[in-house]
C-alpha cells in the first residue's frame, strides 16, 4: 500500500477526530498538497454532521453493533444493507418526549479504537455516505419536481398576454369545448379549450384582489389539483395548457407568487365537458 491509499485509509477515522496525534499530524500534512483527499474527507464529515444531528441519544449498543458489523468477512452482508441498516437505527427514535440532539462531542466519547475496526469502519463510513447521498438525490427531485411545476405557472403568467382575438379564434377551431366556471354569488369566469390542450380563460365576474395576490388556475384530475397558471388579481384574458385527463377546471385567490399545492377553497369551479 502506498501512502496516498494508506492516508485514504485514514480518513474516516481522522473525521471522527479519532486517531492518533502523529496520524493526525500526518494526514494533515497530505492533505495540504491533496486535493483529491480534501474532497473525500469533506464527504465523511458531512455524514457526520447528519450523524451529530438526529435528534436524539444512539440507540443502546449501536456503536458494538457496528464493530461487530464492520468485522464480517465481506460476503455475509453487502455495505449497501449495512449503510440502510445504520441508517434506520440512527434515525429512529429513542423513547417518547424530543431528546436532545446527539452532539459531536457524544459521537467522539462513543467511538471504538481503531485497532478493533480496522478497514471495515472506512467501508461502513462510505456505505452510510451512499445512503446519505441517495437519500438527499430522492428529496432534491422531489423538491425540483414542485419547483418545476411553479416556475412553469411564472412563466405562463409572464408571457405575451392573449387577447379576445385568440379567444375568438379558439371558438372557431373544430372540436373546441366550452364552460362557464361558477362560484358563490355572480362569480364566473369563461373557458374555451382546443382539442390541443392549450385554453383560455375570458369573461371575469370576479372580485379584484390586492396587488400582492393572484387568482390561480387549477385542473382538477380524480381527487388531485394541478396548477395550470397564475390569472393574476384581476383576470382579463389569459392563457393556459390543460393536462391529460383534466375533469374540471377550477380557480383559487392565492399569494402573489401562487402556489403549488392549494388549501383555499373554489372561487369558482366547473367540469369539462367530454371531448367531441
Amino acid at each position: 500500500m502506498n501512502h496516498h491509499d494508506a492516508i485514504q485509509e485514514l480518513l474516516g477515522a481522522y473525521s471522527l477526530d479519532a486517531v492518533e496525534a502523529d496520524e493526525a499530524a500526518e494526514v494533515e500534512a497530505h492533505l495540504a498538497g491533496c486535493s483529491r483527499c480534501r474532497h473525500e474527507l469533506a464527504g465523511y464529515r458531512e455524514v457526520t454532521s447528519l450523524l451529530a444531528h438526529t435528534g436524539g441519544e444512539a440507540p443502546a449498543g449501536l456503536w458494538d453493533r457496528i464493530a461487530a458489523g464492520m468485522q464480517e468477512q465481506p460476503g455475509d452482508r453487502s455495505l449497501e444493507r449495512i449503510g440502510e441498516e445504520l441508517l434506520a437505527e440512527v434515525r429512529s427514535p429513542s423513547g417518547p418526549g424530543s431528546p436532545e440532539p446527539l452532539s459531536p462531542g457524544a459521537a467522539r466519547r462513543r467511538r471504538r479504537p481503531r485497532s478493533s475496526l480496522g478497514r471495515g469502519w472506512q467501508a461502513g463510513i462510505a456505505a452510510l455516505a451512499a445512503a446519505a447521498v441517495a437519500a438527499s438525490a430522492l428529496l432534491g427531485a422531489q423538491v425540483a419536481n414542485l419547483d418545476s411545476r411553479l416556475s412553469h405557472d411564472r412563466q405562463v403568467a409572464a408571457a405575451a398576454p392573449a387577447t379576445m382575438s385568440d379567444v375568438r379564434a379558439a371558438l372557431s377551431v373544430p372540436g373546441h369545448r366550452e364552460m362557464v366556471l361558477h362560484g358563490p354569488g355572480s362569480a364566473r369566469l369563461a373557458v374555451v379549450m382546443l382539442p390541443s390542450g392549450v385554453g383560455y380563460v375570458y369573461g371575469a365576474h370576479l372580485a379584484r384582489l390586492p396587488s400582492d395576490r393572484t387568482y390561480q388556475l387549477w385542473g382538477v384530475v380524480g381527487s388531485e389539483a394541478i396548477s395550470y397558471g397564475l390569472l393574476g388579481p384581476s383576470p382579463g384574458v389569459e392563457e393556459f395548457r390543460a393536462g391529460v385527463g383534466v375533469q374540471a377546471l377550477a380557480v383559487t385567490a392565492e399569494p402573489g407568487t401562487g402556489v403549488v399545492v392549494t388549501h383555499q377553497r373554489f372561487s369558482v369551479s366547473g367540469t369539462v365537458p367530454p371531448a367531441v
